[in-house]
């Protein structure tokens, strides 16, 4: 198996599950910097997505370049 897909496909995972869990973060308490934690969280899941995203793309990278080269 590409380990490309594998990495994709473990971020959607991470991110569905994440998201999914709505009770969890459907708070407005605990306040930062004066916002609720339902918005904190949210900008919170753009920053852990976009990492792993970055990390899927790198390892998609190391592999278009490792697999030219003998």
């Amino acid at each position: 198996m590409n380990l490309y897909y594998l990495a994709v496909g473990i971020t959607f995972l991470i991110d569905i599950i994440l998201y999914s869990i709505f009770s969890v973060f459907n708070k407005v308490q605990p306040e930062l910097f004066g916002l609720p934690f339902f918005y904190w969280y949210q900008i919170l899941m753009l920053v852990v997505t976009t990492v792993l995203m970055v990390g899927a793309s790198t390892i998609k990278n190391g592999e278009v370049k490792g697999s030219g080269s003998r």
